[in-house]
């Protein structure tokens, strides 16, 4: 039987994991706003072959990447390689982000009230 100090070299970290700042993937937008996001942070990924689109969700937000190359910068994205994108009108033609909807401001007379339950 073996010790624990045998499998250490087996189940130690690798070194892309030990950094001292989460990695960030930034995104620059069709409509000239740049946006940055934790790489850990991402809640799920889809990519759809049939509208080349592939659609990364975060908490609160969604970014949306269309055209030709966006299954590429998937997969290097996956990977840990791709650290940012912009769209060049060919291989990617959209990069947006789309945010919930804000809830409507309460009305002048309704603040401190409480709901009905």
């Amino acid at each position: 039987m073996s010790d624990t100090k045998s499998l250490r070299p087996l189940v130690n970290r690798a070194p892309c994991w030990e950094s001292e700042h989460e990695p960030v993937i930034t995104f620059f937008t069709d409509d000239g706003d740049e946006w940055g996001f934790p790489f850990f942070g991402l809640l799920a990924a889809q990519y759809t072959h049939r509208d080349q689109t592939l659609a990364l969700q975060w908490q609160g937000s969604q970014v949306r990447i269309q055209g030709p190359r966006a299954r590429d910068f998937f997969r290097a994205f996956a990977k840990g390689s791709a650290t940012g994108i912009k769209a060049n009108g060919e291989d990617i033609r959209s990069v947006q982000v789309f945010l919930p909807p804000s809830p409507p401001p309460a009305a002048a007379g309704d603040k401190g009230r409480k709901r009905p339950d």
